[in-house]
């Protein structure tokens, strides 16, 4: 999360029965019953929810926003963004955001986060989307960069080869950036490598053919970057 102080703060994807307080219960011992052990374990004043229990609550509404802009135009999402108590053993415990998201095909998806309480909504939205890039990046790099072909033993020689697998990926991102124009989408790894392919071949006939074949082929993906975007803005309205 950004602009944040230099601390922890997760935001972590947990199961639909996991279950939190929407208010935060009084803690006390039960009342001796006068039968068996007297109690030595501290009880809330009432019991928690389930995480789902709250994403079917009528009373708390669905916002539907635009978490972040994606290849095929805006990530729209209905979400509910709530303050909760988390459950501990049984007992309440810190104050937490409770993220839950619904996907179009009305899948659900729940999360928790430590950040503060004054931490703008916009922030959370863009917490929920990182774990596609990080994916993202990760799978780039084992299919066009062989991360996943690295068979040494030693700590040393596996930290280069990532290493090395790393830079290359951020070398070939600088690419995909500097080639994108204003309002179109950034190349994909596998253009931005035909590209530098060329370059380094030293053929100006392959340098030009790649050119081409990669223009053209932009060219008809932004037509459908287009559309798709236009019936996301439409579904959002």
């Amino acid at each position: 999360l950004d602009s944040l102080p230099k601390e922890y703060y997760y935001f972590a994807d947990i199961h639909s029965p996991t279950v939190v307080w929407k208010e935060r219960p009084e803690v006390a011992l039960p009342e001796f019953s006068g039968r068996g052990n007297r109690p030595t374990k501290l009880k809330p004043s009432f019991p928690p929810v389930a995480v789902s229990g709250i994403a079917t609550d009528d009373s708390i509404p669905w916002e539907r926003v635009i978490l972040a802009e994606g290849s095929q135009g805006p990530i729209i999402a209905d979400v509910k963004v709530l303050r909760v108590i988390e459950c501990r053993d049984n007992l309440p415990g810190n104050e937490v955001w409770l993220y839950i998201r619904r996907f179009s095909d009305g899948k659900l998806k729940f999360s928790l986060s430590n950040a503060p309480a004054d931490l703008p909504k916009a922030q959370l939205h863009r917490a929920a989307t990182l774990r596609w890039p990080i994916e993202q990046c990760f799978q780039e790099c084992k299919s066009y960069l062989g991360l996943g072909h690295c068979e040494a033993r030693s700590w040393t020689a596996w930290h280069r080869y990532i290493l090395f697998v790393l830079i290359a990926h951020l070398f070939i991102l600088e690419v995909r950036q500097r080639f994108k124009k204003t309002g179109e989408p950034v190349l994909t790894l596998p253009q931005a490598r035909t590209l530098i392919i060329a370059a380094l071949s030293g053929n100006e006939k392959a340098v030009k053919r790649a050119l081409g074949n990669i223009g053209y082929i932009m060219k008809h993906n932004f037509k459908a970057y287009q559309s798709h975007r236009k019936n996301r803005l439409q579904l959002l309205e």
